[in-house]
């Protein structure tokens, strides 16, 4: 939707599939990333949380770049 109304452009289906997969790979990356270095603990009762040794830099950190980066793109449209 920002291309088309920022830059008058219309995304094709390759646009389309492209940016799918890397919403989805860029996902399952920082996933397994967090996963792998910080680990999960079931703290309280059935829910399972990100250990807090490494979160910040693992998890916290890359979850509030893309969320910021995510709010300027809706402002800027």
């Amino acid at each position: 939707m920002h291309l088309q109304i920022c830059w008058d452009l219309i995304p094709g289906e390759r646009f389309f599939y492209a940016s799918l997969g890397l919403g989805w790979g860029v996902t399952a990356v920082l996933f397994t990333l967090t996963m792998v270095f910080t680990g999960v603990s079931f703290r309280f009762g059935d829910a399972c949380h990100v250990n807090s040794v490494n979160s910040l830099k693992d998890f916290w950190g890359p979850l509030l770049g893309i969320a910021s980066l995510a709010g300027l793109l809706q402002l800027l449209t």
